[in-house]
């Protein structure tokens, strides 16, 4: 990223909270990938599957 991109979303989060969007972000990514590698199809999750859950 740019520099001009960094600047612009510190002015949003702080340190901590760019440092968790980014391992988000990266988790994402490698569950994606880790989907090609397997072949499977994404798109399978229904609105609604979990809110009948409680902790």
């Amino acid at each position: 990223m740019s520099d001009e991109t960094w600047a612009r979303v510190r002015e949003h989060y702080d340190g901590e909270q760019v440092v968790a969007l980014v391992c988000l972000v990266a988790q994402i990514n490698a569950a994606n990938r880790l989907g090609v590698i397997a072949r499977k199809a994404g798109g399978s999750y229904e609105a609604g599957t979990f809110s009948g859950m409680t902790d």
